[in-house]
């Protein structure tokens, strides 16, 4: 396991986090979420895309930069 420092901006916003999800702490949380972004990452590179809503109905195509970042690394690795 690697350790790392790093700064948090929003130090109250990660609190918040721990005490939401129970966690037991701020590295937890951190690790969850490197965790998911993961998930993400490997799911784009399949081609997929990530959808959030309420309901099956309800879809909205979740945009970050990054995972788009990931797809069109991969779209122009697939014509090499």
């Amino acid at each position: 396991m690697s350790r790392f420092n790093f700064v948090v901006d929003d130090d109250a916003g990660l609190n918040e986090l721990v005490l939401l999800t129970k966690r037991s702490s701020k590295a937890d949380v951190v690790r969850d979420a490197l965790s998911l972004y993961q998930y993400l990452v490997r799911r784009v590179r399949r081609g997929d895309r990530i959808y959030v809503g309420s309901s099956p109905t309800n879809l909205t195509e979740v945009a970050v930069t990054s995972l788009e970042n990931v797809r069109e690394s991969e779209t122009a690795s697939s014509y090499r």
